[in-house]
C-alpha cells in the first residue's frame, strides 16, 4: 500500500505543473493523464482467453497473462485507483459502488446513529435540520415528525410521564381520570376511578373538619 501511495505522488506531481503552467487545455490533459495512469497501474497482459479466466475466478484465483490460475492477487491498484477516483469503494468481488449523487440527508448532515430531520413542516433541500437520536428523543420518536415518522410522545392525550424507548413511546402514568392502557404506550379514559378518588377525597376532608373541632 506504501508503494501505491508513493507511485501515486510521483504521478501526480508532474501533473499539477502541467495544470498551473497552462501548457495543456482540460480536455487533452485529462486524455494523457488516463493513458498515464492506465501504463502505471495496469500491470503486465491479462489472459485472453475467456473460458480459462472465468475457470480461474470460479475456484477464487487470479488468471495470470499466461493464463495460468495462480493464488489470489487482489482487486489490483488500477482497479482500487480507478474507483477511488470516481468516490466509489470496492467489494470483496471487485465491484466498484460509486455514490449515486442523490440527497441523502440521514447519511451528509448527521453522524450515525444520529438522523437528520427537518424543522420545518415542509421540507426542502433549503430546509434546516436537527441531528436527533429517534431511539430516544421524546417529540421525535422512532422517526422525524415533521416528515410523517414516528411519534411525539408528549402529545399522547391524558398522559402524565412519558419516554421514548427503541424508538417506541411508553407511558408510566397518567392525569386523573385516565389511566395507562395494557401495553403501556397510551392512557385510556378512567370514569370510575376519577368518582372514587373524588370520594376518598372528600372523605378525607370531612375527617380533617371532625378533628379540628375535636
Amino acid at each position: 500500500m506504501r508503494s501505491f501511495f508513493l507511485s501515486l505522488s510521483l504521478l501526480i506531481a508532474p501533473l499539477t505543473t502541467a495544470l498551473v503552467i497552462g501548457q495543456d487545455d482540460s480536455s487533452t490533459l485529462t486524455e494523457r493523464n488516463t493513458q498515464n495512469l492506465w501504463k502505471l497501474y495496469s500491470g503486465p497482459p491479462a489472459c485472453t482467453d475467456t473460458n480459462k479466466r472465468s475457470h480461474c475466478t470460479s475456484i477464487g484465483k487470479d488468471c495470470n497473462q499466461f493464463c495460468i490460475c495462480i493464488p489470489w492477487q487482489g482487486c489490483g491498484a488500477a482497479a482500487e485507483f480507478f474507483c477511488l477516483l470516481e468516490g466509489g469503494y470496492l467489494d470483496d468481488k471487485c465491484t466498484c459502488h460509486k455514490p449515486t449523487h442523490r440527497w441523502h440527508p440521514r447519511d451528509l448532515r448527521c453522524p450515525s446513529p444520529l438522523t437528520a430531520c427537518s424543522l420545518d413542516a415542509t421540507p426542502s433541500a433549503h430546509s434546516s435540520y436537527e441531528c436527533i437520536d429517534t431511539t430516544s428523543t421524546l417529540d421525535s420518536c422512532g422517526g422525524c415528525v415533521f416528515q410523517g415518522q414516528g411519534q411525539d410522545c408528549t402529545s399522547i392525550e391524558g398522559a402524565d410521564e412519558v419516554s421514548c424507548i427503541k424508538g417506541s413511546c411508553q407511558v408510566s402514568s397518567c392525569l386523573r381520570g385516565w389511566e395507562v392502557n395494557g401495553n403501556g404506550t397510551s392512557c385510556e379514559r378512567s370514569d370510575l376511578g376519577s368518582v372514587v378518588s373524588n370520594g376518598l377525597r372528600a372523605s378525607w376532608r370531612v375527617a380533617d373538619r371532625l378533628r379540628v373541632q375535636l
